[in-house]
This record gives structure tokens, sequence and C-alpha cells, in this order.
């Protein structure tokens, strides 16, 4: 808060992230619950501490991003409630703009989503755009309503109003165009790395890991002789399934040789540690220093 004026660069990497745009979805603010924020997760504990009967309704909001949460969270209500699920008391469902399989971009999960959800009895709804949010119901944009007791919903994201000015580079939504190499649209020394990227498909931590060393590792093949630019590959990876862990929860990031760059006490150390203890999974990456299984 005290520095004011100009910072100059030569080369700059932009990680501001994205920012929850609720405001997108008129009655979001007032009558739905939502996980992103200590604060705002609390007030959906209180929720589910003081439940005892109706519909609970978790969701992804168009352009929302993270089809996790929604997921964990409707298997974990699922398990929670399920002797008054049994008794038809409580009912969970699970609301998606498209259908599952989009919400992840098609990437391959090392369980069956769809027979989760009906063993823990999920009712889920799928190409359902949530465009308003009443007092007792959701609304798509067809004008399908759905009733609910407890919503929790994932919003919408936006990326940064601030990084305008850099025209062909930002998109309608606010977030950055970027090539291969990470570099902003008509910027030649302005990479970026993270959630400010304008990509499709959900948005994970180990991506913005791979993006900050791709971004990194570009600026410095920009001013150095001795390195070569490298290219980003967008893609989804799942690391651990229910056959290493809790089946209510996701456990994701590589599962192959890249975890070689992740230090053990670092972001992702518990999948390498669990990697090494259990080896390859048939059929999916390569074991760490080995060839592909």
């Amino acid at each position: 808060d005290d520095l004011e004026g100009l910072v100059h660069f030569d080369y700059l990497i932009i990680t501001l992230g994205r920012r929850l745009a609720t405001e997108k979805i008129p009655g979001f603010f007032e009558n739905a619950k939502q996980l992103l924020g200590i604060s705002a997760a609390e007030r959906f504990r209180d929720s589910i501490e003081k439940f005892t009967s109706g519909d609970i309704v978790v969701g992804l909001c168009p352009n929302g991003f993270l089809p996790v949460p929604v997921c964990e969270s409707a298997l974990a209500l699922a398990h929670r409630f399920r002797d008054k699920m049994a008794n038809e008391v409580v009912s969970v469902t699970a609301v998606f703009p498209e259908t599952v399989d989009d919400a992840f971009l098609g990437s391959t999960l090392f369980r069956d989503l769809r027979t989760a959800f009906d063993t823990s009895g999920v009712r889920v709804v799928e190409r359902f755009p949530i465009t308003s949010i009443g007092s007792r119901s959701l609304t798509s944009d067809s004008g399908e309503e759905l009733a609910y007791d407890l919503a929790m919903l994932i919003p919408p994201f936006r990326g940064q109003a601030s990084l305008m000015h850099l025209g062909a580079g930002y998109d309608p939504q606010g977030f950055l165009k970027v090539d291969e190499y990470l570099k902003v649209a008509g910027h030649e020394n302005i990479f970026a790395a993270g959630d400010i990227l304008s990509l499709s498909g959900p948005r994970f931590g180990y991506m913005a890991i791979r993006q900050g060393k791709v971004a990194a590792a570009n600026v410095l093949a920009a001013i150095s002789s001795d390195h070569s630019a490298i290219q980003y590959e967008h893609k989804l990876a799942w690391a651990i399934g229910e056959k290493y862990s809790d089946p209510i929860y996701f456990h994701y990031g590589f599962w192959d040789e890249s975890l070689d760059d992740f230090d053990e006490n670092a972001f992702f150390g518990m999948a390498k540690n669990l990697r090494e203890k259990y080896g390859p999974i048939s059929g999916f990456g390569k074991p760490l220093g080995g060839s592909a299984s």
C-alpha cells in the first residue's frame, strides 16, 4: 500500500489469478452457499449442521471451472445423510451446466463418477446452466426450475479488469490469451500462468505449477542463448483415485515421471510419496525413472 508510481521490467510473468463473479448470477449472494474462502466455507458448514430434512443441491455455475468440489461435496453429503436419504427424508443432487464429462474436459478419471453418484444415491442433473437463484429454486437458461432447501454452488469466475489495457491479450471475461509458449497475445515480453489464463476446461493447482515452469523457462530462453523455448501442453491428468484414498475425495495431478519435479515437502509431494509407495498404475503414465507401463 505504500508503493506508488511505476515498476519497470524487461520481462513480466502475470499470475494474478481469477476473481469470483457472483454478480453474474442474480440471487447468488442472497441465497446460495459456496466454499471459496474460510468464512464462506464456515457458513456452509453451519448450514449443514442445522440441516435435518429437504433437498440439497450442489452445483457448478457456467464458467465455474471447478468441478471437483461439486463432486466431492455431493458424495460427502450423501455419506453424511445416508440414513436420511435411505428413508427419503433428505435428497442430494449434483448439477452441471453441460455434462459431467464436459466439466472435466473429457479427462480420464480413475473412477466411474456416474456409478459413484448412483451408488451413493446422488441424483445428477446435466445441461442445466444456472442463470438465477431464488429463495427456493434454481433457474436455468431455458426457464427450467430446480427446487432446493440448501444450495452450495461454485460461482462463475472472471479475470482481472486491471489487465484490460493489454488489448489483444485480454479476452471478454478478463482472462489473458496466450500462445503455446504462454506469451500474452500482442506482447513479446509478457507471459502469464495460472488461473488468469484464458484456457478451456477446469483449473487445477498442478496446471499452474506447470505453467509457471514453462513461463519461467521461456523468459530464460528469451534472455539467454543457453536455453531453448518450450511449449505448454494443456492437458488433465489424475494422480490418485479411490484405489489409494477415501472414495469421497479426489486427489489429482501427475502420476508419472513429472512428479520428479516436486520436492517431497512441496506442493504435490504427497502424490510423489504415494506414487513411490504403490508403484505405477497399469496403462497410465511412466514409472518414476522407468519406461511406460
